[in-house]
């Protein structure tokens, strides 16, 4: 019996990147948390809050895992990797049943 099981495995990957406040959103975050201390905003699709996926970034050229965390009231982003421009991330597949 081969101690190897080969599955088709189809990943999405979301390409996350940040772009500057509007004069709108810098005011509405200044009163929400403190002056400065949201400098930039995300966009594209998020993962959940407290979701661990896989993340990529291509000035790295590695795949490692990181979770999507609410900092603080809605302020949201990766635990680890915060600042970085580019992120891609992906859902983590299914753990293989056992064979």
């Amino acid at each position: 019996m081969s101690n190897t099981l080969t599955l088709p495995t189809s990943i999405t990957w979301n390409k996350l990147t940040t772009r500057p406040l509007t004069d709108e959103e810098k005011e509405e975050y200044d009163q929400m948390y403190g002056d400065g201390v949201v400098t930039c905003h995300w966009d594209g699709p998020t993962p959940d809050v407290n979701q661990t996926v896989l993340v990529y970034m291509e000035h790295m050229g590695t795949i490692e895992t990181d979770e999507w965390v609410d900092f603080c009231n809605g302020c949201v982003g990766f635990d680890t990797n915060d600042d970085v421009d580019t992120i891609y991330w992906a859902e983590l597949p299914e753990p293989p049943k056992p064979f």
